[in-house]
């Protein structure tokens, strides 16, 4: 009978005959020995206990832990007779809702000899104690477990100063720690205590203290129950004749999420409890500071309070929240007069003020004032609306009474500002009829404050485009999207709140990204990212194209609106080429005002390159470098010209005119895999210059060039673009995208649905109906086209399943598998079809994870968190869903209506969603049946309530490169890696490893130890725990991808790196191609280490072995053999190699030895 579910249970006793019934259906018979019949009820009759009943003869029984109704003896009603004369004993009238709660389920411990008692829980070996408190009191006792009559060995934790304290009495000898951490400030606080023969640990909020036991092993201490939150009298008494003595009062606040051993503990353990009330009813108001300046605030219960002051008003004109009006402190004690509730009313709306919201407390009527005399004075109208009184003969509305109030003729309407409160000043005013005297105290008005929550109304955001929806850019460059183009006016919103979403069409020319993430297109985007001008439009090709966006709050969304992208060809022309004019053996810089270009792209903000193509001959164009040098230069920009960063410095030995030449502007040269910046019609004409396409499914590329001469006599220059057409190719098979089991009624039909076969291909002109299914055998069934149910098809397309065509037609085995061929007209693949067959049926399937919904907001409840399955062919519109129980902190609506009843359609549209009520509770269900003509099944959807602080985003406060040397392990520390949110603990922001490192492993260390681990959390990286092993030789780098997430909100592919130190360093070399007689700069490309850690410390390079063909020779130094050479002089392009004029095919230069300076910074 424990099962949660209410019984019939008939005792009947006729002579010897004792028969007993349950649920009227089992029964059981005995018959009485004896002769004696007569039952023995001079000491009266117990229910749920034997009292202070102390004859031995029953034994000793426990208490009986549940509900009870209707309990009659030969008709006389037990409980109301054990009421109504005051004999009932630790008993709740009503079946509390704590025999009904999981143990997910908070407790709250509301007086002062509250406990909740459990078995013993821990073995004797040790174990681990979680669990979360909120609390106002500086003292109470919150965990205790004893050796019961074994001897005095026992755990005692505790508040003691508003700080957590842990005592351990085991073998004689005691353990105490003693947390710092003040958690008596009525929020929530996490704590943990693991007790082992190694390490006792107390930890609170992430702050750990820990002691080390004396050869312990056993402890006795937990033998006992396991006490949360109080000690019951029997028990306390027993410690205190056992010597201990240092018992506090009883814990009175909240605890929830009671781990122990990892296992979740709550009230289906609880086997006796006092003065408990399932989920957490502790508000503390006081704590919300609701009392003007110098008011006292007192405590009244667990959610109300007084304030006392010596002001007329002494609650916060501000404060929004239920409270009482009292009268004035000098005159009686605790005289209540009013009880006020704040008045909601929507954005722009009108609500009637009832006595709901002012509650008249006070017993008017015996003082001889009737509703009539009553008076309400408002002193302060409101500021954002107005109060209307419907009384005809009473024009004046500043004054109403209580019969005008409970009339509903008293109405509040608000003004449609974005304010989110408003108050109304009143004063209360007694008046007795005739015959009647007011005492003193009540003769005077009584000032009080009633406050207006407004609570938002979604207005429909609205997109703003600049004059004639257009915009105007150079073709195939960039341009921010700032907030003169796109402007989205929504005064409820904040601008991180607005998300534009792109609807446009695949085959726009060009994309949107993001500035922090060039070359990765959006779909989407906020107003906050536009405002800080971090939206941009790449444009690709050279026409026209069209943005359709619109723009959402989360709940409404605008129109769709469309930006015209009004593209132009890019030119450059020189606006300054002056020269210069400088001393000899002198240098000067080169301004603005003697070089630079502009472009005919004037709102957009263009870098300009200059590429040297010619240098000067005495002289030496210099860039200013960051470390305050100059040095030489072979490129520059328009921005180092603008910041004064480029000079020409005159070397040669006598006064001269010089000058050099320049171009300004993806492809590859057929020698080098790396992008091309410029090429010679020479290198084309060999055939040297390719375009490599990047196999995406576009059908078209073009680059834009601008060409020059190298003969510095000719003044010529051509801007232009080439047009690249892509022959599109089949190369990719189909792929399933869609896998589920064709459920059918047995010897029925049932149409098959995208959701239980769909192919794709991701070629960019294969269309549905390209996708062609050959069927093999069929153990259990045909498949046939709808209408045509005569002629089994054994080849249909894509298109017939996403057009419900293709019906399957059971007959024979329950359970098949069809397999089928799947072709695209060129590739084949296979795929196979679950096919199961029973009796009709209907059942609810809902995601096992809670929804997660921010207090006071809605959740969409989704097709995927709430989806029937049937093997009926019925429609969406016919699956109907009915709720059985409703939500307890929230309401269901559909279509923004409070509802009961939808159908599956209506959760396809979008049209249901959850509402949270806003109130303190954490989690909530509502529980469903669903329908399908006759056919019934039952489920529930969970729900996960979080103050909407927890959506705010992670913030990743470190995430940096790692070094570790080749072979060793390194710690990943919280200098390393660190995300962080400030609403919610390290433990709880957790990381998923979505691609493991290539060249080691992620290891857990520590309590928790374990190796090649994907998955922790912040905790686990703050304490040390988390080491990134190194494995395999000769590798440089290593990294890692991850996302991380606070249960609510995530940070997707994040990247962490890792430098390996290798034991050897190791050259990289790559070929160089160069025309006979030509000469070809050295590079960093052509030449460098490998491992990124002894690349920033390689100073130069030793030439063991020169080039047999040719020369390597230094920038202005050609005439010396060059037989070393620096890093920087690599970088800056002053390592050349010539060739001599010979028939020789290839040459090399080895390179097998290195000189470096390994300086470590």
């Amino acid at each position: 009978m424990d099962d949660l579910l209410w019984h019939d249970v008939q005792v009947q006793r006729n002579n010897a005959d004792l028969a007993l019934t349950i649920d009227g259906v089992h029964v059981t018979r005995i018959e009485l020995p004896g002769r004696f019949y007569e039952l023995n009820i001079h000491y009266g009759v117990f229910v749920g206990g034997m009292g202070d009943f102390s004859e031995i003869f029953l034994g000793l029984l426990d208490n009986f832990r549940g509900c009870l109704h209707q309990v009659r003896f030969n008709e006389v009603e037990i409980l109301a007779q054990a009421r109504d004369r005051n004999a009932a004993h630790h008993v709740t009238w009503g079946c509390d809702k704590q025999f009904d709660a999981d143990a997910d389920v908070s407790m709250s411990f509301v007086d002062e000899r509250s406990y909740a008692m459990m078995p013993s829980l821990l073995p004797r070996v040790g174990g681990t104690i979680r669990l979360d408190l909120k609390t106002s009191v500086a003292d109470g006792l919150v965990v205790y477990n004893d050796a019961g009559r074994r001897g005095p060995d026992h755990l005692i934790v505790a508040l003691r100063d508003g700080r957590l304290s842990m005592e351990l009495h085991s073998a004689g000898r005691t353990l105490q720690l003693d947390s710092r951490i003040a958690i008596n400030d009525g929020v929530w606080h996490k704590t943990q205590l693991t007790i082992s023969a190694e390490y006792v640990e107390l930890t609170v909020d992430q702050t750990l203290t820990s002691v080390k036991p004396e050869n312990q092993s056993d402890f006795k201490a937990f033998i006992s129950n396991f006490f949360v939150g109080g000690l019951s009298e029997k028990n306390r008494l027993r410690a205190s004749k056992q010597g201990i003595t240092n018992l506090p009062l009883d814990f009175r606040g909240c605890v929830q999420n009671l781990l122990v051993n990892g296992e979740l503990t709550g009230f289906p353990s609880v086997v006796e409890s006092l003065g408990v009330r399932a989920e957490c009813v502790w508000e503390y108001p006081c704590l919300r500071d609701p009392c003007v300046s110098g008011g006292v605030c007192v405590p009244q219960g667990v959610s109300e309070f007084r304030c006392e002051c010596d002001q007329a008003v002494c609650v916060r004109a501000d404060f929004a929240g239920q409270h009482d009006v009292f009268a004035d402190t000098r005159l009686p004690d605790d005289l209540q007069l009013l009880s006020l509730t704040p008045l909601s009313v929507p954005e722009g709306g009108e609500v009637l003020l009832t006595s709901a919201n002012i509650h008249v407390v006070l017993d008017y009527e015996k003082y001889g004032v009737r509703d009539s005399g009553v008076f309400f004075h408002v002193r302060e109208p409101p500021k954002q609306g107005a109060l209307s009184v419907d009384v005809w003969r009473r024009p004046d509305e500043s004054v109403f009474t209580l019969l005008d109030l409970v009339s509903d003729r008293v109405h509040y309407l608000h003004g449609g500002d974005e304010s989110a409160q408003d108050v109304i000043v009143f004063e209360l005013e007694l008046f007795a009829r005739a015959g009647f005297t007011l005492p003193e105290y009540l003769q005077a008005r009584h000032r009080f404050v009633l406050q207006v929550a407004v609570s938002p109304v979604n207005d429909r955001p609205r997109l703003v485009l600049p004059p004639g929806a257009s915009v105007r850019m150079a073709a195939g460059t960039r341009r921010t999207l700032d907030s003169d183009i796109l402007r989205a006016e929504d005064p409820d919103s904040r601008p991180r709140q607005l998300v534009y979403t792109l609807t446009s069409p695949t085959d726009v020319s060009g994309h949107v990204e993001l500035d922090r993430h060039p070359g990765v297109p959006v779909q989407s985007f906020t107003q906050e990212q536009v405002d800080d001008g971090l939206v941009q439009f790449v444009h690709e090709g050279s026409d026209d194209t069209k943005l359709a966006l619109r723009v959402s709050d989360g709940q409404a969304a605008s129109d769709t609106a469309v930006l015209k992208i009004v593209v132009f060809r890019l030119e450059a022309v020189p606006a300054n080429n002056t020269g210069l004019r400088l001393t000899h053996g002198a240098s000067a810089l080169i301004t603005p005002a003697n070089l630079s270009f502009t472009t005919n792209a004037q709102e957009e903000d263009m870098e300009i390159k200059y590429v040297i193509v010619k240098q000067t001959q005495d002289g030496k164009i210099q860039k200013l470098r960051g470390n305050g040098r100059w040095q030489p230069t072979g490129h520059f920009t328009q921005r180092h010209l603008q910041r004064g960063r480029v000079r020409y410095r005159h070397t040669s030995g006598t006064p001269t005119h010089d000058g050099f030449k320049f171009q300004h502007g993806k492809l590859r040269s057929a020698s080098d895999a790396e992008p091309l910046a410029h090429f010679t019609s020479q290198e084309m004409a060999e055939g040297r210059v390719l375009y490599a396409h990047d196999d995406s499914e576009h059908p078209s590329d073009m680059f834009s060039f601008v060409a020059t001469s190298l003969n510095p006599d000719d003044d010529f220059q051509y801007v232009g673009a080439a047009e690249v057409v892509v022959v599109m190719r089949n190369d990719n098979a189909p792929r399933r995208t869609a896998t589920r089991t064709l459920y059918v009624v047995r010897n029925g039909r049932r149409a098959v649905r995208p959701a239980e076969l769909t192919f794709s291909d991701r070629d960019l002109y294969t269309e549905p109906s390209d996708i062609e299914y050959t069927r093999r055998g069929i153990p259990n069934g045909a498949l046939y086209l709808h209408p045509d149910y005569n002629t089994e098809v054994f080849r249909f397309t894509q298109s017939d399943i996403d057009s419900d065509r293709l019906v399957f037609q059971h007959a024979g085995d329950d359970r098949a598998r069809l397999v089928l061929w799947v072709s695209d007209g060129t590739h084949f693949t296979t795929g196979v079809l679950d096919v199961v067959a029973s009796a009709p049926f209907v059942r609810l399937n809902t995601t096992e994870t809670p929804l997660t919904v921010p207090r006071g907001d809605t959740k969409l409840i989704t097709a995927d968190a709430l989806r029937p399955e049937t093997n009926v062919e019925v429609t969406d519109e016919n699956v109907r869903f009915a709720v059985t129980t409703p939500p307890q902190r929230g309401r269901l609506r559909v279509s923004g209506e409070p509802a009961k009843a939808f159908s599956f359609r209506d959760v396809q549209l979008g049209a249901v969603e959850y509402e949270s009520s806003g109130g303190s509770g954490t989690q909530d269900s509502i529980h469903f049946a669903v329908q399908v003509g006759k056919l019934k099944s039952n489920g529930s959807l969970q729900f996960r309530i979080f103050p909407e602080s927890y959506w705010e985003p992670l913030r990743v406060v470190n995430n940096r490169s790692a070094l570790v040397a080749e072979g060793e392990m390194v710690t990943v520390s919280q200098s390393l890696l660190h995300v962080m949110h400030p609403n919610v603990a390290p433990g709880d922001i957790r990381f998923t490893v979505t691609r493991g490192p290539s060249h080691g492993f992620l290891m857990l260390r520590g309590p928790d130890a374990r190796p090649k681990v994907i998955t922790f959390d912040q905790a686990f990286i703050n304490d040390g725990n988390l080491s990134y092993v190194q494995s395999v030789s000769n590798t440089t780098e290593d990294s890692f991808e991850f996302s991380v997430t606070n249960g609510i909100v995530s940070l997707p592919s994040l990247l962490f790196r890792l430098l390996v130190i290798p034991v050897q360093v190791r050259l990289v070399t790559r070929n160089l191609t160069l025309s006979e007689g030509g000469r070809v700069a050295l590079s960093p490309h052509a030449l460098t280490v490998a491992s990124e850690y002894y690349r920033r410390r390689v100073a130069g390079f030793d030439v063991l072995s020169r080039p047999r063909h040719g020369r390597l020779e230094l920038a202005g130094r050609q005439d010396v053999k060059l037989q070393h050479f620096t890093a920087q002089q690599l970088s800056d392009g002053h390592v050349t190699v010539s060739a001599r004029r010979r028939r020789t095919c290839s040459d090399r230069i080895q390179n097998n030895s290195i000189y470096y300076h390994a300086i470590l910074k």
